[in-house]
């Protein structure tokens, strides 16, 4: 049984039916929806763009560098928030132009010239600022802004949401506009005091975060982002591990090597990316090659991380614990992509009673905004005649499908066509 896309930028002569579920407009997620995708299974210790350029090699010399002890960030609590909403056009933000600008003055408390009424809040633990009701007049952005004195320039980074963007002694960096609490981004802060303001983007009554925390480490592995795979049983293909990692110093960590340890579960891997800049945000992409194939539902299995870098003072380590599914239910498929290197991932629902013997049918499935590809895989029910695949479009937001989204899309469809006994004609 053949199926045709009907997308013109998705049309392939192949066993492939195209399922789209898009919506053009912006929609933040709810807190269920959110927490469902927030994280793997257990980390042991607590823009989405790879750095480019990584390559492949067995095994390498990672020298007598010292591994840093593992050590939780501290949380660095601000006396007061000053929180202004603003409900006029956002191109036009006043706010957002003096930061532009370089003009920006510390607000007091009451109306100022732009009409914009200051207020403090006192933040409490998990940098949690309190509510910021509806509008019947629609969505509005509130400002939040904070003074923050150090002793040295410090290893400082941010987690806020639902936020457009972060501000810091007239740097600009990303927020959070979904709201789901997992991206953290490095803020370059200097010895004496540093500006801080955070931009939200109000759609609904919401509450919002502004989690400051502080590290002696270089690098950051943002373990409640990864993006990560599952295995199913009898399956011994190759997958990525997806880690946000900032590096947190004033210096590039240069000719990075990412390093999957071997242990009984996954064979020694190594991958060489170029580097993070100094103060950014990027993701490293680390190869999983197991070394059987898994046999028990339901079972975690260990991988362990080694990063380092001749830039660096010290190398990093992380062990992450991952899940084994049987063969009846939807799981996170990844793949390293074309693109730029990062790990991508797909929810896949195999097909049911499958037969190695057998080729299927390949249905690619679109989700919409709001959703995760893991979500949109569980929403079918198996098929004897099928695979479902269901890519995320950078993250469960994405592109609309477009640009990067869209290679994405492609990607994932020629990456289960070589994978999956998947009927070409």
């Amino acid at each position: 049984m053949n199926y045709i896309v009907s997308q013109p930028w998705l049309r392939y002569g192949r066993a492939v039916l195209a399922v789209s579920c898009l919506f053009s407009f912006i929609a933040c997620s709810d807190d269920d929806t959110t927490s469902a995708d927030a994280g793997p299974p257990d980390s042991a210790g607590q823009s989405e763009a790879g750095a480019d350029g990584a390559s492949d090699s067995t095994s390498a010399d990672m020298g007598p560098k010292t591994v840093a002890p593992k050590v939780d960030p501290k949380e660095l609590l601000p006396s007061e928030w000053m929180v202004g909403a603003y409900t006029g056009s956002s191109s036009a933000d006043p706010v957002k132009a003096a930061l532009e600008k370089g003009t920006f003055a510390y607000p007091k408390a009451g109306p100022d010239a732009n009409k914009i009424h200051w207020s403090a809040r006192v933040p409490t633990a998990g940098g949690k600022l309190g509510n910021f009701p509806s509008s019947s007049s629609g969505p509005y952005m509130v400002w939040a802004v904070t003074k923050v004195k150090m002793d040295a320039p410090a290893h400082l980074m941010i987690m806020t949401a639902p936020s457009y963007e972060v501000w810091i002694n007239g740097a600009l960096r990303p927020g959070d506009v979904y709201g789901s609490r997992t991206p953290y981004v490095s803020l370059p802060a200097k010895a004496g005091e540093n500006t801080i303001a955070v931009r939200y983007y109000v759609r609904k009554s919401t509450n919002a975060y502004a989690l400051l925390q502080t590290t002696s480490d270089e690098l950051y592995i943002n373990e409640k982002d990864l993006t990560y795979p599952e295995f199913p049983l009898g399956d011994t293909s190759e997958v990525c591990l997806g880690t946000p990692l900032l590096n947190l110093s004033d210096i590039a960590a240069h000719t990075l090597t990412v390093k999957v340890v071997g242990n009984q579960y996954f064979q020694e891997t190594t991958r060489t990316y170029p580097g993070v800049g100094p103060r950014s945000l990027s993701q490293v992409a680390f190869s999983l090659k197991p070394k059987a194939a898994f046999t028990k539902a339901g079972e975690e299995v260990t991988v362990k991380l080694h990063l380092e870098s001749p830039a660096l003072k010290f190398a990093y380590e992380r062990e992450i614990k991952l899940k084994t599914v049987d063969n009846k239910t939807a799981y996170r498929w990844t793949r390293f992509s074309r693109v730029d290197n990062s790990c991508q991932y797909a929810g896949v629902l195999p097909p049911s009673s499958f037969d190695k013997t057998k080729k299927y049918a390949l249905i690619l499935s679109l989700h919409g905004a709001g959703v995760a590809g893991i979500g949109q895989a569980k929403a079918y029910s198996q098929k004897d005649w099928a695979y479902v695949v269901a890519p995320t479009n950078r993250r469960r937001f994405g592109f609309d499908w477009e640009v990067w989204g869209r290679l994405d899309a492609l990607e994932a469809l020629d990456h289960a066509m070589a994978s999956f006994n998947i009927d070409p004609t």
